[in-house]
């Protein structure tokens, strides 16, 4: 499912057949953009839009964190003889930060499309902003290819590495 709505974003002569893949898997994926949407709040006019919402996409998972965190530690606090706090909230990060991941990638991504208008390269969902020039450049190295890297190949990776390490615990009956 992620990599169908991630190749549904980039731009190709894709067949009939795969564009209706791609209308019918957008359902979906606008479930979780619409549940991570914050575009309304942000009104930023120094950095522009495009720039503020991939700083909060890229600080967002450790934000999920901290507050499912906080959410537990509450609960700990009412409830003290509740003995699954540590898995509840393990479970609440993955299911939460998975829910959000396609949005999270999705939103990085857009950093590096670019279209060609002229001689120059745009942005395809900001046509402010010329691809490719220091800024531009800038943007992309220190914050959308550390959170492509860190969000979007480490975040399933870990998933699957701590999986694969709980896989004798996964058919028990307290999980």
């Amino acid at each position: 499912f992620h990599l169908v709505s991630l190749a549904a974003a980039v731009e190709m002569d894709w067949s009939s057949e795969v564009r209706a893949l791609f209308r019918a898997q957008k359902q979906v994926g606008d479930i979780s953009e619409q549940l991570f949407s914050f575009d309304c709040f942000l009104d930023n006019e120094a950095l522009g839009i495009t720039y503020t919402k991939l700083i909060v996409v890229a600080v967002l998972p450790v934000m999920i964190v901290i507050s499912s965190a906080a959410v537990w530690i509450a609960i700990g606090q009412f409830y003290p003889f509740e003995t699954k706090l540590k898995e509840n909230f393990i479970a609440t990060c993955m299911i939460v930060l998975f829910l959000a991941h396609p949005h999270l990638v999705k939103t990085v991504f857009k950093i590096f499309m670019c279209k060609d208008l002229g001689d120059d390269h745009y942005l395809t969902f900001d046509l402010s902003i010329q691809c490719w020039t220091s800024e531009h450049s800038n943007w992309v190295n220190f914050l959308g290819l550390p959170a492509l890297v860190l969000w979007g190949v480490g975040l399933p990776t870990v998933s699957l590495v701590l999986l694969i390490l709980n896989r004798r615990k996964l058919e028990s009956q307290r999980t």
